[in-house]
Parts: structure tokens; C-alpha cells; sequence
């Protein structure tokens, strides 16, 4: 393997020549971007070792092209490993311009760090930080490493695009000519790639490549970019070792029979003293609804999250004894111990694997560790799976993790059977925010009161930001959440209900005074029914926005207004009401004048029907947003009455 690294190196000096002419040539050709990959390989071979397991030793060589003065964000780069991945051998090298030709200086500055980050499977990956010192435009930088990967259920995938475009792409697999390998085809460009298999005496190559590929854009809001780049996703599926055919992971089966192995000896001592504290939780109660939410909730309150963990302590459940002792754990730990207690108590309660949403795959696409990165415990309760998530602060008992909603869950039954199953999608009149103003004026200043109720992963979240924040500090967000008008307006909190409980919703009543917001000319009043013009900046530049993007769950706004009409005055002009509405968004807005208690009743709902707002629909919200900006600039006009 070590011959391929180098002959990869070698082949690459003879293309160092040129430098002006190449820089040049991918200028013109890609005269909007930073840097350009003039070839991205890895060659992974897979043998069997003396124990009969599959081990891959895969070697990477990349080649990048800076094209202006850019190149200084790029100076460094990283590459990781862990318990299951080792870094056999790493060698960087910057191509700095001399004339028409490039000098090759081996890089030498080196650090290692730990990869932390907010993943919610963990295990001990560090990485290997570099910096190319030296580099410029018209530069390169060449990549080279050696990895060996130990755990044949990890292997492999591979990327065919990057956040440069990629000239040419290549991705081998040199395996036994008795191995059965499988592959799935993912990303925007997947027509570009090409697969061919050949066999060479007892080896079996297997070659994926792909050229001219667009650079991977990235924008706010937008899905994880897995679900755009262009990848395969390969697995082992089956290879034979002394007259056996063993099997790896062909199928979903498969891979669950790997998973149980971490699951099957977790919690098999006795556990009195948590046996004890789930009894006195559910003590008096005889419904399993009301036994797995009180069950549910003491596991939030007492159990802290911490997401880090080491080798396959980042796939194994710890026992919920030591859990409990330590008053602290990952999302496999508090669905160990929401597993012990639910069944102790008689609540039918299963370990279930998931991908959040930052993963695109299903079990069936994927049936591979690489299909999800969390773990949550599914309970029975009467006949109906409730999946409970105990990661999630403030998360009402019933309600999926909003990260996990639409996703597919892989539940564990027993050592032979499993179910898969979908997490239901919350819908959109479930997460509200509802304003309900009482409008009256003095002159040019708006007065009133307004009693806002926050419903569902709405209250949730707000919930769990209060949480974080001192009385003054909450006090003065809600002073300028409410602010309406213009910034001279004032507001006041009154009372503030519902904080403390997951169950119900949260409210906030609160009164305000907007001065200069009503224009009087002489008989007239005009007044702008619009204190907050909600979603009306929302617009999406479509030069920009090319993706599609995504939210956090479905929601609905509401605003209802109460206008009492000013003393001495009738109602002279009032907007029409409007509406837009599709199957992923719109609004209603409807204005009504109750001449009995001389009021006007203005009401407003924005629905968000969608986690993603497809980019073919962009001219479609585009448009709603402009005619919710016609009705926010209408007027409604009051006039001195004769009398």
C-alpha cells in the first residue's frame, strides 16, 4: 500500500510543470471561485486477517489549486482518526510558484487536537492538524495519508465533490476476488459517476470515478450537506474465509444482529435502589401514559446530558445503576435507564437506534452504522409507541425530539426481532404563537395590552432559553420581543404562567404604549393595523438561494387584533382582506369592523406547512411574501363623525 502513495507522489511531479498556464487555464475556467481540485483519490483495500476479519487500509492523495488571493483561509487542514480508524502515515506538502514552476516543501508545523463536536453518538476521534506555510495564489497544496480502519462495519464512503469543484475524482476498492461489496449512489451529480469492476487473478477492483463536478455550495438554513454532495456509501456484504462464507452487513438484519451486540449484557444486574425510585414515581397511578411521563420527566430533570465518549463506549448503553449514581450521561445512557425503569414498572419499553435529520438514509438505503448517530427509548404504551427522547430539555411526554421528526427508527424487540418505524411529523397548529392585542389610541400613541400564548416545540424552546436566563434578563427579552410599532415603543411584562410545566403552554401578558405611530390629519386618523409586520423581510434572493432550506418543525402564527374605534370617529376605509395559501405555506388575513361594539377585528395566521421548503417553490414564496407586503402597507382611515 505504501508503493501506491508513493507512485501516486511521483506521478504527481511530473505535472508541476506550467505553473502560469495552469493557473491560467482554471482561472478562466472557474473565474468566480477560490481554489480548484485537480484530482481527489483514495484506493481502499480490504484483506482478511489471520482471525478472519476484514481490514481496510485506505490511501488518500488530493491536489488543490488556489486561484487568488483566498488562499490565506485555507492555510490549514486536518485529517482524523480514532480507536477504530489509525492514521498509519501522513504526508502534506505545499507547491509554492517559482517562475513557471512549482517548489515541493514538505510540511512540517503540525498539531493534535480533539474532535469535539455536538454529535450525539461520540467516540474518541482526534485529528491531526496541519499548516501550509508558504502557500499563495497560484499555489498548491497535496494531501497524502495512509489510514487503516479495524472495524469492517465502519467502512467505507467516499466524496466525490468538495467545496472546490473537482476536476477528477476516483474512489477504488481492491478486495478478495470472493468478497461481495454493496453501494448506494447519493448527491445532485450521481448521473456523473461511473462504476466498473474487473478482476485481476484472486483480486477484485472496484473503480467509481467522476469528473467536472460542481463545487458543494453552502447557505444558511439550508439541510446537512449530505444531502446535496455527490457520495457513495459502500458496505461489505459478504467474503469467505477458510470454506465459510461470513457476512458482514448485506441487510438490515444484518446490522441489527451487529447492534444487539451492544445492547444484549447491558442491565442484566438487580437495581434496587432505582427499582425503588421508579416505584415511588409511579405510586397511585395506574395508566401506563401517566407512569411513562412521570417516569420521563424525572429522567430529564435528573439525568444531565454529556455527549462524549471513548471507543464503543460510544455505541454500548452503560447500566442505568451507574447511571444513576452518576447523575450523568449520553443519549445511550438515558435510554438505559428509561429502559430499566419503564419496564420495572410494567411500561413495554425497547432501545431504539435513529438518525437525526442531519443524516438523509434510511435503514433499507443504508443498513449501516452510518445511517445514525443517536440513540432513544421507544415505549408501548396502550398499544401505541411513544418515543421518548430524554436528551431534549423541556420536551413534552408524547412529543418527538424536533431533530428526529420524519425519521426512521430501528426498535429493538428482542435478540431476533426488531420493528422499524417512522417518527411521526408534529403538525403545524401544534407549535403556535398566538397574540391576542387589545388596541386603543391617544392622540398619535397606540395603547393596549397583549396576552401571547406559545404552544408545542414553540413553548419548548422559549422554555428552555428562559431556563438559561436571570428574571432581569428574561424580563428584558420579553420587553424586546414585544416591542411594536417602532423602537420608541414601550413594554411592560404583567405575568408570566405556564414556565415551570412541560404540559401546558406558555403565556405572557404584557401591556405597551407606541408613541408617533398615528398620523392624524385634520379629520382623519390613519392607522397601520400591522404593529409587526411578520415574515415581511423574508424575501429570498434567488441569486443566492439555490438550496433548499430547512426549519426546525412546522409552526403557526397568529396575531388577533381588537381596534376600538377613537371616540367622535367612524370608520372610514378598511383593507380587504387576503389570503395565499399552498400545500407548504401561506396566510389569512381577515378584517372585520363589529359596529355593535364599535370595534374592528383584525386577524392574521402565517403557516409554515413544511421542514423543507423545496427551491423549485422559491417563486412561489417569493410571491406570497410580496402580496402579505400589499396588505401590510394598507391603511385603515377613521373620520370625525357628523354627530
Amino acid at each position: 500500500m505504501r508503493n501506491f502513495l508513493v507512485a501516486i507522489s511521483v506521478c504527481s511531479v511530473f505535472a508541476l510543470n506550467g505553473q502560469s498556464e495552469l493557473l491560467k487555464s482554471y482561472s478562466e475556467k472557474y473565474p468566480n471561485v477560490n481554489g480548484v481540485y485537480l484530482n481527489y483519490e483514495e484506493h481502499a483495500e480490504i484483506e482478511i486477517n489471520k482471525e478472519g476479519v476484514p481490514v481496510v487500509t485506505e490511501t488518500h492523495h488530493s491536489e488543490v489549486l488556489y486561484l487568488n488571493d483566498n488562499y490565506h483561509y485555507y492555510n490549514d487542514e486536518s485529517v482524523s482518526y480514532s480507536t477504530f480508524v489509525s492514521l498509519e502515515e501522513l504526508k502534506p506538502y505545499v507547491h509554492i510558484p517559482k517562475g513557471d514552476k512549482f517548489k515541493k516543501v514538505a510540511v512540517k508545523n503540525f498539531e493534535e487536537q480533539h474532535s469535539i463536536d455536538r454529535s450525539i453518538f461520540h467516540n474518541d476521534v482526534m485529528k491531526k492538524v496541519f499548516f501550509y506555510d508558504g502557500l499563495t495564489k497560484g499555489g498548491k497544496t497535496e494531501l497524502n495519508y495512509v489510514k487503516t480502519i479495524n472495524e469492517p462495519h465502519f467502512f467505507g464512503n467516499f466524496h466525490f465533490a468538495s467545496h472546490f469543484p473537482v476536476e477528477q475524482s476516483k474512489f477504488t476498492i481492491t478486495t478478495p476476488a470472493d468478497m461481495e461489496i454493496l453501494f448506494t449512489l447519493f448527491g445532485t451529480e450521481k448521473d456523473k459517476v461511473n462504476y466498473e469492476v474487473s478482476v485481476e487473478g484472486k483480486k477484485k477492483i472496484h473503480t467509481w470515478t467522476a469528473s467536472n463536478l460542481k463545487k458543494i455550495e453552502f447557505e444558511d438554513d439550508t439541510p446537512s450537506p449530505t444531502y446535496f454532495i455527490t457520495h457513495v456509501v459502500v458496505r461489505i456484504n459478504t467474503y469467505q474465509f477458510k470454506g465459510e462464507t461470513k457476512k458482514v452487513l448485506g441487510n438490515v438484519d444484518d446490522l441489527y444482529e451487529y447492534y444487539h451486540g451492544f445492547i444484549k449484557d447491558v442491565n442484566q444486574d438487580e437495581t434496587p435502589v432505582l427499582d425503588a425510585i421508579a416505584d415511588s414515581l409511579v405510586a397511585g397511578l395506574n395508566g401506563e401514559d401517566e407512569k411513562t411521563r412521570q417516569i420521563f420527566y424525572w429522567v430529564q430533570d435528573h439525568i444531565k446530558y454529556v455527549a462524549f465518549e471513548d471507543g464503543l463506549g460510544g455505541f454500548i448503553p452503560r447500566d442505568a445503576s451507574l447511571v444513576c449514581d452518576r447523575k450523568y450521561g449520553d443519549c445511550k445512557d438515558m435510554a438505559s435507564i428509561l429502559y430499566k425503569m419503564l419496564n420495572h414498572v410494567g411500561v413495554e419499553a425497547h432501545y431504539t437506534w435513529i438518525g437525526t435529520r442531519s443524516i438523509p438514509y434510511t435503514y433499507e438505503e443504508v443498513p449501516t452504522p452510518k445511517v445514525d448517530n443517536h440513540m432513544i427509548c421507544a415505549a408501548k404504551v396502550d398499544g401505541e409507541y411513544v418515543f421518548l427522547d430524554a436528551t431534549s430539555d423541556w420536551l413534552p411526554f408524547g412529543t418527538p425530539s424536533a431533530f428526529i421528526q420524519g425519521k426512521q427508527a430501528l426498535i429493538a424487540l428482542n435478540k431476533e426481532e426488531y420493528l422499524l418505524k417512522m417518527v411521526p411529523i408534529m403538525p403545524q397548529d401544534y407549535s403556535q404563537t398566538i397574540d391576542h392585542l387589545s388596541v386603543s389610541f391617544a392622540h398619535d400613541t397606540v395603547l393596549g395590552e397583549g396576552v401571547v400564548t406559545y404552544t408545542g416545540y414553540s413553548a419548548k424552546f422559549l422554555k428552555n432559553a428562559l431556563a438559561r436566563r436571570t428574571e432581569k434578563e428574561q424580563i428584558e427579552f420579553f420587553e424586546s420581543a414585544f416591542k411594536k410599532g417602532n423602537n420608541k415603543s414601550a413594554v411592560k411584562v404583567i405575568e408570566v404562567n405556564g414556565q415551570e410545566n412541560r404540559d401546558v403552554d406558555l403565556t405572557v401578558k404584557y401591556s405597551y404604549k407606541t408613541p408617533d405611530y398615528v398620523r392624524v390629519n385634520g379629520d382623519e386618523i390613519y392607522y397601520n393595523p400591522f404593529l409587526k409586520k411578520y415574515h415581511s423581510d423574508e424575501k429570498l434572493n434567488l441569486e443566492i438561494n439555490t438550496l433548499d432550506k430547512e426549519k426546525l418543525f412546522k409552526e403557526n402564527n397568529v396575531n388577533v387584533s381588537t381596534i376600538k374605534v377613537p371616540e367622535g370617529y367612524e370608520v372610514s376605509y378598511l383593507p380587504p382582506s387576503t389570503s395565499y395559501e399552498n400545500d407548504a405555506f401561506g396566510f389569512e388575513l381577515s378584517i372585520s369592523h363589529d359596529q355593535t361594539k364599535n370595534e374592528i377585528m383584525v386577524g392574521f395566521e402565517f403557516s409554515s406547512n413544511h421542514l423543507i421548503l423545496a427551491s423549485q417553490d422559491f417563486n412561489l414564496w417569493n410571491e406570497m411574501i410580496a402580496q402579505l407586503n400589499e396588505a401590510y402597507a394598507e391603511l385603515i382611515i377613521f373620520k370625525k363623525s357628523d354627530s
